[in-house]
C-alpha cells in the first residue's frame, strides 16, 4: 500500500503506479496540470471520501493525451476508483465553456477509457467536466453510489457496449 498526503506525493504515486498497487490519497485538494494517465492493471486508487479527497484533473485509463486527443492502448484491466472527488474548474463565457486545465476539452470526460474489463467506480463525485465517465466498451464493471454534478453533457457515456455490469444508485444533479 502507498499513501499520498500532498499534490507532489500524489502526482509521483499516480505517475509511477504499477500493476497490483493500492494507493490511498489522503484528504485534501490535489492540483494537477496534466491528466493522470494510468497504464497498469489490477490497481485500486482510493480517497477518504468524495468530498474530502479532491483531484483537480481528469483521468485517462489505458491511454495518453496527444494534441488534445487520447490515444488508447489495450491490455489495462481491473481498475478501481473509490471515494474520490474529480473536479475541473470551469466557467461559461458567452455560451462557451472554458476549462481551467488547458489539456482538457469538451470531448473528454473526468474518467476516459476505450475498452476496459473490470472498471469499478464507487462512491466518487464528478464535477465541472463535460461527462463524468466516458468510454467505448466495459465488461464486468461496477459503477455505483457516485454523484455527477454540474456536468455539461452527462454522467455516463458508453459509446459501444456494457456487459455483465452493474450501474446503480448514482445521482445526477444539475447546476443550480
Amino acid at each position: 500500500n502507498k499513501v499520498a498526503t500532498s499534490s507532489i506525493e500524489a502526482k509521483n504515486l499516480l505517475e509511477n503506479v504499477e500493476d497490483n498497487d493500492i494507493l490511498l490519497i489522503k484528504e485534501g485538494n490535489y492540483e494537477f496540470n496534466n491528466p493522470i494517465e494510468l497504464d497498469s492493471s489490477n490497481i485500486v486508487i482510493g480517497g477518504e471520501g468524495k468530498d474530502k479527497t479532491k483531484l483537480n484533473t481528469f483521468l485517462i485509463i489505458g491511454g495518453y493525451l496527444n494534441n488534445g486527443n487520447i490515444n488508447f492502448v489495450n491490455g489495462v484491466e481491473n481498475i478501481s476508483l473509490i471515494g474520490l472527488g474529480i473536479n475541473l474548474k470551469s466557467k461559461v463565457t458567452n455560451s462557451v465553456v472554458e476549462f481551467s486545465n488547458p489539456n482538457y476539452n469538451y470531448k473528454l470526460g473526468a474518467v476516459n477509457f476505450d475498452n476496459i474489463n473490470g472498471l469499478n467506480v464507487i462512491g466518487c463525485k464528478f464535477e465541472g467536466t463535460s461527462v463524468g465517465i466516458v468510454g467505448n466498451t466495459i465488461p464486468n464493471a461496477t459503477i455505483t453510489a457516485n454523484t455527477f454534478k454540474n456536468l455539461y453533457v452527462g454522467g455516463i457515456k458508453i459509446n459501444n457496449s456494457i456487459t455483465n455490469s452493474t450501474i446503480s444508485k448514482n445521482i445526477i444533479l444539475k447546476s443550480s
